[in-house]
């Protein structure tokens, strides 16, 4: 495998994980904000926190597809 296969196939693991991770924030279940609360990180941050790794994952996702450029 060479090398732009692999990073492709980490990009887009990383991706995923990072599109999990903003979807768990925008969908709030009771671990996420029982951990936000154990470390006192206010719940007004979880869409900020969400928006964040949604842009991650974009900019993962759309430059696995651009590594004509490299």
């Amino acid at each position: 495998m060479g090398k732009p296969a692999r990073l492709r196939s980490w990009c887009s693991v990383r991706g995923a994980d990072s599109v999990e991770g903003a979807a768990a924030d925008f969908l709030r279940p009771g671990w996420i904000l029982a951990n936000m609360d154990r470390y006192g990180v206010p719940r007004s941050w979880l869409p900020w926190l969400g928006s964040a790794k949604t842009v991650g994952a974009v900019g993962l996702l759309v430059g696995c597809d651009h590594l004509w450029l490299w």
